[in-house]
């Protein structure tokens, strides 16, 4: 095959496994509801025996092949209404044609033969899918057990999510003609009845019954992704270089700041150096300190001295609460102790007048 089949093929390839994650998105979750909704039945079936939940779990998985058509109908109309997809015909219709577009890209004969794809319909995809993840689930029912902690509950669930997965990919496989593939495009054996261009047909694309509507609207898909894709290619590179046009200025706004730093520290160390100095020229100015209140004091204490029994000599608390002043400025006009009535004159002529016999002699 020449690179235009090639990159066809590649598109193809990407495209069957983006639709098979798509629809197995929708439908793992409403299979999960099922099963478990089974397990519950089970527990109410066998409630004066515990033990044995597991066992009926795996007898009633073992029965959905015998369902019958009103059963099936019920249940299936169930699981597709859970799984909330509107467009699930769509889907399942791309996911037949892009597995079908890539198994036939590997062809040996040279027959040049159209392939009937048949699209299986929703209500017989959803009941081959619930029987094959009932037969993964029988094996591993333990899965479903009780008694366990949190992570461990949560791990079986991941488990149990896995194998509806794989139950979904046994479904298409088993729905997909690759019986009928490996016939027309693998065996040798077939005669050779084409024309003289038949050396020519492995590098022709490999041409199928697909209706040109769903052919166009699959193409049209693909382009479309393709476009989305370089679409957020460039975003992610713009963005990615906004985001280092960023990382750069932020760079040159630190480093600006850094010396500006710098410089203020410089400038700091500059003027203290110059406050030093200026310090060191100037002589030292003598001070002269006034203190405006008195840095000694009396305690409230009177010493009572006796010469004769020292022993007992002691200090006294005076409480006395004299709160006036010692001294007092008045803005009065003074009064000479001359014209004060309260003292006596102290004259020489009444000093002479004074006798000995005024005096008080001391023992």
């Amino acid at each position: 095959m020449n690179q235009g089949s090639d990159s066809i093929l590649s598109v193809y390839s990407d495209a069957r496994t983006e639709y098979t994650k798509q629809l197995c998105i929708f439908l793992v979750p409403a299979y999960f509801k099922f099963f478990i909704d089974l397990l519950e039945r089970a527990k109410n079936n066998t409630i004066s025996e515990p033990k044995k939940t597991l066992w009926q779990f795996q007898t009633y998985l073992n029965e959905v092949h015998d369902w019958n058509m009103e059963k099936v109908t019920n249940e299936i109309n169930q699981i597709n209404n859970n799984c909330g997809c509107d467009y699930l015909d769509d889907l399942l219709t791309a996911v037949f044609i892009a597995h079908t577009k890539v198994l036939t890209a590997i062809r040996i004969s040279g027959n040049n033969k159209k392939v009937q794809i048949t699209v299986p319909k929703v209500e017989h995809f959803l009941f081959r899918v619930l029987c094959e993840s009932s037969k993964l689930l029988w094996s591993s029912a333990f899965l479903f057990r009780d008694g366990i902690s949190g992570i461990e509950k949560q791990q079986n669930y991941r488990n149990i999510e896995q194998l509806l997965n794989e139950g979904i990919l046994q479904a298409i496989r088993g729905l997909v003609p690759v019986k009928s593939i490996l016939k027309d495009f693998v065996n040798n054996d077939t005669p050779d009845n084409n024309d003289s261009d038949s050396d020519s047909d492995d590098e022709k694309e490999i041409k199928t019954s697909i209706p040109e509507q769903i052919e166009q609207k699959l193409s049209n898909i693909m382009s479309s992704e393709q476009e989305q894709e370089q679409e957020q290619e460039q975003e992610q590179e713009q963005v990615q270089e906004k985001e280092q046009v960023q990382e750069q200025e932020k760079e040159q706004v630190q480093e600006q700041e850094q010396v500006q730093e710098q410089e203020q520290e410089q400038e700091k160390e500059q003027v203290q150096e110059q406050e030093k100095e200026q310090e060191q020229e100037q002589p030292k100015q003598q001070m002269i300190y006034v203190e405006d209140r008195p840095s000694v004091q009396f305690a409230d204490f009177n010493s009572v001295l006796d010469s004769d029994n020292p022993d007992n000599s002691d200090l006294v608390l005076d409480d006395r609460n004299d709160d006036s002043p010692d001294l007092e400025i008045l803005d009065e006009i003074g009064v000479p102790l001359s014209e004060d009535m309260g003292f006596d004159s102290l004259n020489d002529d009444l000093a002479e007048n004074i006798s000995s016999i005024d005096y008080e002699s001391l023992p």
